[in-house]
Order: structure tokens, then sequence, then C-alpha cells
């Protein structure tokens, strides 16, 4: 989990820190990703993020940080891909780090479906950065994947546009 947590800090440039909250455990997908087949080689996760649209409701892109598959939106919304270890320790999975996130004191989570025989598992739900500023985040991969996308931004409304526009990036390449 801390993996995990570290990135969506590095990319918001958030501290650590969660705010308070409880998991409704809201069933569905909101965003179509379950439909789709995830990018699953640094190639596949470029492409995709280079199909992103220019500006999502009303925010212009800039360019992520070379170190980390990302797009940014303004300043503090953006999409990167996060590769898991190749070399895994017996039951780690995406789904067992979204779980924990779950347990994170203060994280607020929205949505989540963690169901580790499904072909996704996703999280939406928010924390606070080291300013005191709330992150709104989603986070999805396949269970045992390689890789997980996280959506950090500054409302749900633009976490939401960004996740959306991640899976109509993905259907385009269809």
């Amino acid at each position: 989990m801390q993996r995990l947590v570290v990135v969506f800090l590095l990319v918001v440039s958030a501290g650590a820190g969660c705010a308070g909250g409880s998991d409704t455990g809201a069933p569905g997908d909101p965003y179509g990703l379950s439909e789709l087949e995830m990018p699953a080689t640094d190639a596949e996760i470029l492409v995709a993020l280079e199909r992103l649209p220019r500006q999502i409701s009303g925010v212009p892109q800039r360019q992520g940080p070379d170190d980390v598959p990302a797009v940014l939106y303004g300043d503090r919304s953006s999409i990167s891909a996060i590769p898991f270890p190749l070399e895994r320790s017996a039951g780690e999975s995406i789904a067992e780090d979204l779980a924990q996130f779950e347990n994170e004191a203060g994280a607020v989570v929205d949505r989540r479906h963690l169901d580790p025989a499904s072909d996704l598992v996703w999280l939406t739900g928010s924390f606070t950065d080291q300013s005191g500023g709330i992150v709104h985040l989603a986070v999805w991969g396949e269970p045992n994947g390689d890789w997980a996308f996280n959506v950090s931004a500054e409302s749900p409304d633009l976490r939401d546009a960004i996740a959306r526009a991640f899976a109509e990036a993905l259907r385009a390449g269809d």
C-alpha cells in the first residue's frame, strides 16, 4: 500500500495524512473500465496517455514527470500508471493494496470493487494532502496485474472526467 500512497503523494505533491470518512461500499463500475482491456506494457500505457484530450473540463494538459508515466491537468490533477513489482511476495496484489488504503486512518472511500476474482478492481475516495487540500482519487487495475492506474484531482468532477477520458482513450485504440 505504501507504494500507491507514495505515488499519490508524489503526483499531487502531497504529504502523509488523510481526511476522516467512511466506506459506503456502493457497487458498480463508475467509468466503464471493467469492459476494457487495460494497457499492460510501457508502450501501450504511453499510447493510451497520449490519446487523452489536451483539455478536460476546461483544464489544460501538462506533461508529467519523466520518471512516472503520467499526464497532468492543471497544477494538482493527474492520471498516472503505477508499476507493481514484477516479483511479488505470496498474496500481494493490487486488490490487497487497495484494501489496505481502505483501512488507512482517515481515508474516505466512496466506492470500491475489490473482488480479486474479477477482471478489474477499483476504488474511488479522497484524503487530505500536506497543505490541507482534499485530493480526490480513483485507482484501478487488474487484480494481479503489473500496473495500477491512478487519478488524483482537485474535485470529484475533475477526477471523474479524467477517468472517463482514459476509458475513451482505451476505446479509441480498439
